[in-house]
């Protein structure tokens, strides 16, 4: 330390650590509450490649003395069952449970005979996808299969149940799974395929959204200077996952959260800022999108559509029939899987492609490639997503408390002044007695001082009889209001005084 008396030491070099006993403002840097972040190493080679986010991130002037004040910390601081269905005279041979799930489902379908018409002439038009789903479920087991047909050959008097005579119908069908399991796939191609071309154009649109957001790098940027300033350090970035933290981050003096300094900070910097949220749309939709799910999804439909060419070999080899309109409805089935393969490999591109650009934006927002591998596409936008609607609320919040100001601000300034509203009203007959007659601005106001005079006085009088005035002296008050400034009706005024009076009296 210098000499007592002496001049004081010179300040350290720029870039210099700060000593442990204190800095230029004598607080101790121990005592600031840090932002506890991860440093991000840029990774020079894919920087140069692919460009980085942290370089083109705008520095903003951040007041040290105010955030050192406000983060430094204090030293000390059961049903009744169903009665059981009338017996009747009907051969049955599956369990209570099963037969009565299957009666329950098939008074919702056709009769089992048009059902079988309709499964052997490959008409799919006489089903839905979830018909085609219910059957699937209720087809029978071999054992089922074996166990009717042994007692309806034992005891061919008697009718077989409900149920089971659904299910030995339906076992009478060949290649039954193989038909059914062939327009499942027809019918849940088109969704699936509809529901992740969707979630890829989203994928790609929210890339371009957080590459593109200007408030995103400017909050982001904001962020970096007030946890430079905070932690005494010159980072050039930090790792996106503290944006989780933000909000949880408060300072020791007033409690308010870091989110709301930040926020302060970016409409302080730049006016022309957003609330974010509104800048990220696609980001909010593809951050409810499960993409592992998306990926088995697309492996799933692969797997089923080889399948699916291998049941209509099946049926083909079952059917020996010339018919020309079984033909017919063969090969359009055949150029309908054709048609799925091709809309499918396209769709595997896309998936790549789009797969590709989000790695790419994952290095660009300054990750090595061993974490750019290990980010998970919906964690990524989940994390840009949460930040968005934590700032837009926060945001929302500043803005109305800059309105309140601004309004009690103009309170604060009109306020012990007269305000008189007169309407300048212009009457071409009066026009040259307007221009004769000089009439100054204090008499104007006396004019409607005595006139609001007049009716407060009034009010008070008749405050516990009347709650409002009479339609007349209402109007009166209108017509004095819209005659105000007419020199040769101010007369008027006496009239209306007069009137009041005697009413007053009368009441008495």
């Amino acid at each position: 330390p210098p000499p007592p008396g002496g001049p004081p030491a010179p300040p350290p070099p720029p870039g210099a650590p700060i000593p442990p006993g204190g800095n230029s403002q004598g607080t101790e840097r121990k005592s600031v509450k840090q932002l506890r972040w991860r440093r991000q190493l840029i990774h020079k080679p894919m920087a140069d490649r692919f460009g980085c986010f942290w370089n083109g991130l705008e520095r903003v002037e951040v007041s040290e003395d105010k955030f050192i004040t406000l983060f430094t910390q204090n030293v000390e601081d059961k049903k009744k069952e169903s009665p059981d269905l009338k017996k009747e005279k009907f051969v049955t041979v599956l369990d209570q449970r099963r037969a009565n799930n299957i009666q329950i489902e098939i008074k919702r379908l056709p009769a089992a005979r048009h059902i079988r018409t309709a499964i052997l002439n490959m008409d799919q038009s006489f089903f839905t996808k979830e018909m085609v789903e219910k059957l699937l479920s209720l087809m029978p087991t071999d054992d089922e299969r074996g166990s009717i047909q042994e007692a309806h050959s034992s005891r061919p008097d008697l009718p077989l149940g409900p149920a089971e005579d659904f299910l030995f119908t339906l076992s009478s069908i060949p290649e039954l799974k193989a038909r059914l399991s062939l327009w499942k796939f027809s019918y849940a191609f088109q969704s699936s395929e509809e529901e992740l071309a969707e979630s890829l154009m989203d994928l790609k649109g929210a890339i371009e959204e957080v590459r593109e957001s200007r408030t995103l790098k400017r909050a982001i940027g904001s962020l970096l200077c007030i946890g430079n300033v905070l932690n005494g350090k010159d980072e050039v970035a930090f790792e996106l996952d503290y944006l989780t933290r933000v909000v949880d981050v408060k300072d020791t003096v007033h409690k308010t959260p870091l989110l709301i300094h930040l926020i302060e900070l970016v409409i302080e910097n730049y006016p022309d800022s957003t609330d974010l949220h509104s800048e990220l749309s696609k980001v909010h939709r593809v951050a409810k999108i499960s993409w592992e799910d998306q990926r088995k999804n697309l492996e799933k439909l692969t797997l089923e559509l080889n399948n699916s060419w291998k049941y209509l070999r099946a049926i083909a080899r079952q059917e020996t029939s010339s018919d020309s309109t079984s033909m017919e409805k063969k090969m359009k089935s055949a150029q309908a899987l054709t048609d799925a393969a091709e809309r499918l490999r396209v769709l595997e591109t896309i998936h790549t492609r789009v797969r590709n650009r989000f790695f790419k934006l994952v290095l660009y927002m300054g990750m090595s490639p061993t974490q750019a591998q290990r980010q998970k596409i919906d964690d990524f936008f989940k994390l840009i997503s949460d930040f968005s609607m934590e700032y837009r609320t926060a945001y929302g919040k500043i803005l109305q408390r800059m309105e309140r100001k601004r309004k009690e601000e103009a309170r604060r300034r009109t306020k012990g002044k007269l305000i008189g509203r007169i309407s300048q009203t212009s009457y071409d007959e009066n026009e040259e007695t307007m221009k004769g007659e000089k009439q100054t601005e204090p008499d104007l106001d006396l004019i409607a001082v005595l006139a609001d005079q007049v009716v407060k006085e009034t009010k008070k009088r008749q405050a516990g009889r009347r709650r409002f005035a009479p339609r007349k002296h209402r109007e009166d008050k209108k017509t004095i209001r819209r005659t105000l400034g007419k020199p040769e009706d101010f007369e008027l005024l006496d009239e209306f005084t007069r009137k009041w009076n005697e009413e007053a009296s009368t009441d008495q």
